[in-house]
């Protein structure tokens, strides 16, 4: 049985992949009301790396494996699953943002703002791509040529398994997200399940009508 490797990142990667794909999810349903499955979100971070990476700009740092439906991510998974958990999106079958996972891209405009030279990856591939099924996107991932051991081939010919895209080394990338050191605490503190997890308690009780979260008072 083929095992496909969990990609090692830093935590500034993990960060910053984090808050890209709430970016992705928000760009989507801003322009469309298609469905956005877990497959197709697979597929349009694939695109957009793989666009970044042709840029040598380092955004998106997931490694992707030939698999069932084209490219495969698994932390894309286990990231979507953490943002559910953190109750930054929902956790039905079409990926939406929550009033928390809104709020949190409002409040880090800047540092979109700030990094547009990778944010405009994202917004290329959902600006072609967002009215699009699902089943179309993966028809035209499948065409997309890559080059591996064997060759340059389409997606579609490679055999299960090899590895089709790797994240972009520091070394090589010209431009990159950068998350200032003075966020970075507030977005490990947002990403964190058994805080989200407690907050969400505390803002349910009756006495937490006029409740601050994040301590001080009024």
């Amino acid at each position: 049985m083929i095992q496909i490797p969990q990609n090692g990142r830093t935590e500034d990667e993990r960060l910053s992949d984090f808050l890209l794909l709430l970016y992705m999810i928000g760009t989507h349903h801003r322009q469309s009301r298609r469905y956005l499955g877990i497959t197709k979100a697979d597929k349009f971070v694939f695109l957009a790396e793989k666009r970044m990476i042709d840029n040598c700009v380092q955004g998106f740092d997931y490694d992707f494996y030939r698999w069932n439906f084209g490219p495969l991510s698994p932390s894309i998974y286990a990231d979507i699953e953490t943002l559910q958990k953190t109750s930054m999106v929902t956790r039905g079958a079409n990926i939406q943002l929550t009033e928390r996972g809104r709020k949190t891209l409002e409040d880090c405009g800047s540092l979109f703002e700030a990094n547009q030279v990778v944010v405009a990856c994202i917004d290329e591939v959902v600006r072609r791509f967002a009215t699009k099924t699902t089943e179309q996107v993966a028809s035209h991932v499948y065409e997309v040529e890559i080059e591996y051991p064997m060759g340059s081939k389409k997606i579609r010919d490679i055999p299960r398994g090899w590895e089709l895209l790797k994240k972009l080394p520091v070394q090589k990338a010209t431009r990159r997200f950068d998350i200032p050191e003075s966020w970075k605490e507030t977005l490990e503190l947002l990403l964190d399940i058994e805080y989200a997890d407690r907050l969400d308690k505390t803002l349910t009780q009756p006495s937490a009508a006029g409740a601050h979260p994040f301590g001080g008072a009024d």
